[in-house]
């Protein structure tokens, strides 16, 4: 998911706006690949590059 992401400048981090995203129980905000997967398990819409994607829409 990391490598993807990059490769694609997509990204979130703590400062990102984000919108009602898909958790995982084993996906912890302690982990260092926290929000590569919150980036990578769910399609949007968004603004700004990485790491500080603000959502805009979230899509099923």
């Amino acid at each position: 998911m990391t490598i993807n992401n990059r490769v694609l400048n997509r990204g979130v981090c703590k400062f990102s706006k984000l919108i009602n995203f898909k958790k995982f129980p084993d996906n912890l905000p302690t982990d260092w690949f926290y929000y590569e997967v919150i980036e990578a398990t769910n399609s949007h819409e968004y603004t700004g590059t990485r790491p500080y994607e603000d959502w805009t829409d979230l899509y099923d």
